[in-house]
């Protein structure tokens, strides 16, 4: 993520999305650790974070081209870029409710611009106890 073109597209859409955001964004948290199931190994919790990013319904094209065996996602995060939410072991929280990401965290073309994150439902009964906060 150091390149020329890296940089360009840096400084050309950072305040693009920055602005989106800003304008059309959720006060979002990222909640790291806290844990101890297998599914969050985080050993470091650290503290919340408050990001304004967006939080929208999963397109149907996302939906359909999501691999057989692998959860579908309900909604969709899209977060300003930050190198630590590279890391697994957080979840969103939004209104009360929190979303748990149901795949890694993309950052298209390795850009540093923005996480892409797929989230499943808010409550969303699964077949374990493996995410925190769900019932199984």
């Amino acid at each position: 993520m150091t390149g020329a073109l890296t940089l360009e597209i840096q400084q050309l859409l950072k305040p693009e999305l920055d602005e989106l955001f800003e304008d059309l964004g959720h006060d979002l948290v990222v909640v790291r650790g806290g844990s101890s199931t297998a599914w969050n190994q985080s050993s470091d919790p650290g503290a919340d974070i408050n990001v304004r990013g967006l939080l929208m319904p999963a397109s149907q094209r996302r939906r359909a081209g999501t691999p057989a065996g692998l959860p579908v996602p309900d909604w969709v995060a899209y977060l300003p870029y930050t190198p630590d939410l590279g890391t697994p072991g957080w979840h969103l929280f939004h209104e009360g409710r929190a979303y748990y990401p149901s795949g890694d965290a993309e950052d298209p073309g390795g850009q540093g611009v923005v996480w892409i994150v797929p989230l499943r439902s808010p409550g969303e009964v699964t077949s374990g106890p493996s995410e925190p906060g769900w019932t199984g």
